[in-house]
């Protein structure tokens, strides 16, 4: 499976790489399209200019011509003057002397020539003025985007006094693509730091999306559906995993205690709906005038029985809420254990000696700290129910021992009574759980006494542990820290 994912991943990471590569490539190509045509466009657009760029260098070459005073009959010095001109210029010029012969400057002259049809210097048959130029010649060469164009004019310009120039000039021009670099240059940066951000930003990315499914969980979280499950696609966990983590838990736990909320409110319903179902049922019965008096005795009996009952649960139902709101032992304060576990059976003498049962105690002499009360509260239900389910005869044995390693006192509270299934055992601290319903309906148990002991004794920081055997009785261990504990309560199971 772990190698199916590293392949997965692999795939989709060149998958990435590849499609980041084509898009680069389709756009690089499309521009180079689009770059072409424009090109064509703007050359045609363009010529114009350039004949008149190059009216206007002719029309500057017989200006220099003049300013330095160079007669058409002196051609050294023109010849000078014209040499310079297209060195500085960076052009290709050639003029006409009186014979009809032209004379080139510059570099690509003899080309110049060609190009316009002109006649050079050393031509077999030279051809006057006259006949050479009789019209102005312009020439616009250019074969693709990728190749240098050039330009060239060919005229005759009347100077300031009057005199005729026969001009040739010719100019390289830049091909379309020395600017193509510049034009893509953007665009191919723009792709690299598209590139560097998407890896930059990747993590960020999935951080996002990892967020976005957290903020819905929590969304669905606050409507009351607990049964949300977020999974992480970071591969690196990191602190978003922690919280993925927390929220997973969190919702679990939500989700389990709405299951003991509703399995609490249908337990209630249930233990509530029996005796009202009693009372009402006898109070019915009542209306009958032909009862004896002895038979509404023994309904009105039952019907205070039943109130009773309901009486006792409301009170435990009233009593386990309150602990579970606080959470935490109430005032603590240092008193004799042993004292009390001993106050408790004396409290309680009437119930086993009427049941002929013995008591063994084995306690020392110890003091702890905590709520006095809660804690006579627990040896008080578990006496009671030791009572209530040892048959006659049988016996019921405490102890009280000091654990001086773990600083706790251990407390066991046995019987020889009928004992509890194995299957049931995990259940005994679960509220309105009863092992035997029969039997503890027909003893008026309520299933909430065990819980009220559970409760009380995680608020002090201890445990407590069942172990029991159908017909051979069941023991409770409870181990209590000697000193305060300021450990919160664990929640019931």
């Amino acid at each position: 499976m772990n190698s199916l994912e590293q392949h997965s991943k692999r795939y989709r990471r060149l998958h990435i790489a590849f499609s980041f590569v084509g898009a680069v490539t389709a756009m690089t190509i499309f521009w180079t399209l689009l770059f072409i045509v424009v090109s064509y466009a703007s050359d045609r657009m363009n010529r114009e200019d350039v004949r008149q760029q190059l009216w206007q260098d002719t029309q500057q070459a017989v200006q220099l011509l003049e300013a330095a005073g160079v007669s058409p009959d002196n051609g050294d010095q023109r010849k000078k003057l014209l040499q310079v001109f297209a060195q500085q210029e960076n052009l290709s010029i050639a003029i006409e002397d009186r014979t009809g012969e032209w004379t080139a400057f510059g570099p690509g002259g003899a080309s110049l020539l060609n190009r316009l049809g002109l006649p050079p210097s050393d031509a077999s048959s030279p051809v006057h003025s006259a006949s050479s130029l009789d019209e102005a010649r312009f020439i616009y060469r250019w074969a693709n985007p990728f190749h240098s164009r050039d330009a060239a004019l060919a005229v005759t310009v009347k100077g300031s006094d009057g005199a005729s120039y026969s001009l040739a000039i010719g100019k390289p021009l830049p091909a379309w693509f020395s600017s193509y670099w510049h034009a893509i240059a953007p665009l191919l940066l723009f792709g690299l730091l598209m590139g560097i951000f998407s890896t930059i930003a990747a993590p960020w990315q999935k951080q996002f999306k990892q967020l976005q499914i957290m903020m819905d969980a929590m969304k669905r979280i606050a409507s009351g559906d607990f049964s949300v499950k977020v999974f992480s696609t970071m591969r690196n966990r990191g602190e978003i995993g922690m919280i993925v983590e927390g929220l997973n838990d969190m919702a679990s736990e939500l989700q389990e205690l709405e299951q003991t909320r509703q399995r609490f409110i249908s337990d209630v319903s249930h233990e509530l709906q029996s005796p009202l179902t009693s009372i009402a049922g006898f109070a019915r019965a009542l209306h009958h005038e032909s009862l004896s008096a002895q038979t509404r005795t023994d309904y009105l009996n039952m019907i205070e029985s039943e109130s009773m009952r309901l009486s006792k649960l409301s009170d435990s139902l009233l009593k386990l809420t309150m602990l579970e709101a606080r959470r935490e032992p109430g005032e603590q304060a240092s008193y004799s254990l042993d004292l009390q576990l001993k106050r408790t059976v004396l409290a309680l003498e009437p119930l086993w000696l009427a049941k002929k049962l013995d008591i063994d105690i084995d306690i020392q002499s110890l003091s702890i700290t905590g709520d006095e009360d809660a804690l006579r509260q627990v040896w008080t239900n578990l006496l009671h129910n030791a009572i209530k389910f040892t048959p006659e005869d049988g016996c019921i044995r405490i102890r009280l021992q000091k654990d001086s390693a773990a600083k706790q006192a251990v407390i066991v509270i046995s019987d020889t009574g009928i004992g509890v299934d194995e299957t049931d055992l995990p259940h005994l601290f679960e509220r309105f759980y009863k092992a035997d319903k029969a039997r503890s309906s027909a003893q008026g148990g309520s299933g909430l006494g065990l819980a009220i002991v559970a409760t009380i004794i995680r608020q002090h920081g201890g445990e407590i542990r069942a172990d029991s055997e159908l017909g051979a009785g069941t023991a409770f261990t409870i181990w209590l820290p000697l000193g305060p504990t300021d450990r919160a309560a664990a929640p019931n199971a």
